[in-house]
């Protein structure tokens, strides 16, 4: 009953489209026989349920009905549509112990309002290979693992089947032993040991071994009535799976072992080690019910497909039932619409039937997840939201917008530490990086305060260079008049400490030329206006009358009115001018 359960909750994690859809689905519970479960408007009949006092009454959904005519129905309220899980239980009384009878990977689909059973997604694949001729013939003579022909194998069969009529009955009969005497060895499955006792005469010795022991005494047993029996490999929803046929197993490679059997004109399916509940565990054989029933003995296939899927052995049949399977993964992963089933799909069959729609559909998935995860990250608005969209989505269509916040945001944070500090590497630094931001201008500002300080402190200690420095990188950060206004007059002090210094007409004229507002300027004037003359004088007592002439000229064009040097130059200039130089 746990295991069932288990199963069931298992199953639901991993929802799948069914390959098709029927009204009606049979199982084999007894050789010979098959239970019908039909679907009728709103209720689900069961037929020819097994003659047995175990399944006097039948469970579903909680309720509980007796068995009347090897019959039972059910009404059906489902009120959405969905896929349901069927479990039916089976018991001897109406309130009393229930035994899971139909389960794992059973489902009702209910669409529109009407309802259906859900074939098994293996179901084609395993018709396409359980259909493949096989010649009896090939399966009468011993092999690795059936000892057919040993003395004491043959008067095992002969003493099992003791009184059985037929082909039919004495396959049950082996059946119905084996179920009952030999044990499943969970301390070898459990061990991951490879050293299974799996030889059919072994395991006729020590009664216990795993799936493929249990495929290979009967397959001894039975050939060595003339009966042909093969060994089976394929894929179980065993203990080791989910429970049910998902995009993750449905391609897995063997991991079972069981029959086929030749009687009566035809191939039979025969399960022994399922049909059993006998276990070997921690060294001790527990002694269970044994024969659990008839389900894995001549079930329909497509019962037997609800967790159990043939493995191709030619190529030819191989590549067929990869297109199956490649199919139904597509189909599963369409359902389910998740991107990590797409993916999934992408990964495992990139020459996949279906990859180009699956790369088409990834990236409309992505797009609409970035989309909404961008769309999140614009309306928080802060550095936190856009650094979490550049990590997620590095090579984004928004990537370049989200470093561009980023930037926005991080120069806000910031000019937080950095306004209204004085410190010239900070606020370079802060420019070199965010210039292009709206707080720039007023790092701007603030720096060319602090060099318009520099050049205030610069200029009270008469160190005009600096303090022109000062204001010239002031200059660059602001256009305030009165910052050019200082480094004007620190330039017209600069000058005129040279002039001072060196009172020659070269200096003069430079401060002329680029101070004349300067205050010193009237002083420069005069100075320059007698060196003009003395400079005259000097040419022109050297009779250099070339530079005396151009001396002269600076001197008369001062228009000084009664002054002695004016009126002198313009005299002189008149001779000069005579002499036609």
């Amino acid at each position: 009953m746990k295991r069932i359960i288990l199963m069931m909750m298992f199953a639901a994690l991993l929802p799948l489209p069914a390959a098709s859809q029927t009204k009606t689905f049979k199982f084999s519970n007894l050789p010979g026989a098959e239970t019908v479960f039909t679907l009728t408007d709103n209720s689900m009949e069961i037929a020819h349920i097994p003659s047995s006092e175990d399944h006097r009454y039948i469970m579903f959904n909680s309720e509980t009905k007796e068995v009347v005519d090897n019959a039972v129905s059910f009404g059906l309220q489902y009120n959405t549509d969905d896929r349901h899980s069927i479990t039916v239980y089976k018991g001897s009384e109406k309130s009393g112990t229930k035994w899971g009878w139909i389960y794992n990977g059973f489902y009702l689909l209910v669409k529109n309002g009407e309802y259906f059973f859900e074939t098994p997604p293996v179901l084609e694949i395993n018709k396409l290979i359980f259909r493949n001729s096989k010649d009896p013939r090939d399966f009468l003579d011993p092999s690795y693992g059936v000892q057919c022909d040993n003395a004491e194998i043959i008067a095992k069969a002969r003493e099992i089947t003791a009184g059985s009529k037929s082909d039919y009955e004495k396959t049950k009969a082996v059946h119905d032993w084996m179920a009952t005497n030999i044990y499943y060895d969970w301390d070898a499955y459990l061990s991951s040991s490879s050293s299974y006792v799996c030889g059919s005469l072994d395991v006729l010795h020590s009664k216990k071994s795993v799936c493929q022991g249990y495929a290979n005494l009967a397959a001894a047993l039975l050939s060595s009535l003339n009966i042909p029996c093969r060994v089976v490999s394929g894929y179980g929803l065993g203990v080791s799976t989910s429970g049910a046929w998902s995009i993750y197993n449905i391609d897995h490679a063997t991991n079972h072992a069981w029959n086929e059997v030749y009687v009566s004109g035809r191939w039979i399916i025969m399960d022994v080690t399922w049909d059993s509940d006998l276990g070997y565990r921690n060294g001790q054989f527990n002694y269970n019910k044994g024969l659990r029933g008839w389900r894995y003995f001549d079930p329909t296939l497509e019962a037997f497909s609800i967790d159990h899927k043939y493995e191709a052995t030619d190529s030819e049949t191989k590549e067929k039932a990869a297109v199956l399977i490649d199919e139904f993964i597509w189909q599963s992963v369409v359902s389910d619409n998740d991107l990590v089933r797409y993916k999934y799909y992408k990964d495992k069959y990139p020459n996949g039937m279906h990859i180009k729609d699956c790369d088409l559909v990834i990236l409309k998935i992505e797009n609409e997840a970035e989309d909404k995860f961008w769309q999140t990250t614009v309306s928080e608005n802060t550095l936190e939201s856009n650094l979490r969209y550049r990590e997620k989505y590095p090579q984004g269509r928004y990537i370049d917008l989200c470093v561009s916040n980023i930037h926005i945001h991080e120069a806000k944070q910031l000019w937080i530490t950095v306004s209204g500090c004085k410190n010239e590497t900070e606020l370079l630094n802060f420019l070199s990086k965010y210039d292009d931001c709206d707080e720039a201008e007023l790092a701007k500002i603030q720096l060319s305060d602090f060099y318009e300080e520099k050049g205030d402190e610069m200029e009270k200690g008469n160190q005009w260079q600096e303090a022109i420095e000062f204001y010239s990188k002031a200059m660059q950060y602001s256009n305030s008049e009165s910052i050019t206004a200082k480094k004007d007059a620190a330039y017209s002090n600069s000058l005129y400490s040279v002039f001072v210094s060196n009172p020659n007409i070269n200096n003069g004229e430079k401060y002329m030329q680029e101070c004349r507002a300067g205050k010193y300027f009237l002083k420069i004037y005069e100075k320059l206006y007698l060196l003009y003359f003395n400079a005259a004088e000097a040419a022109y007592k050297s009779k250099d009358y070339k530079n005396a002439k151009v001396y002269y000229l600076k001197v008369a064009e001062r228009e000084r009115v009664d002054d002695k040097c004016n009126n002198k130059a313009t005299k002189q200039l008149k001779k000069l001018n005579k002499m036609n130089l």
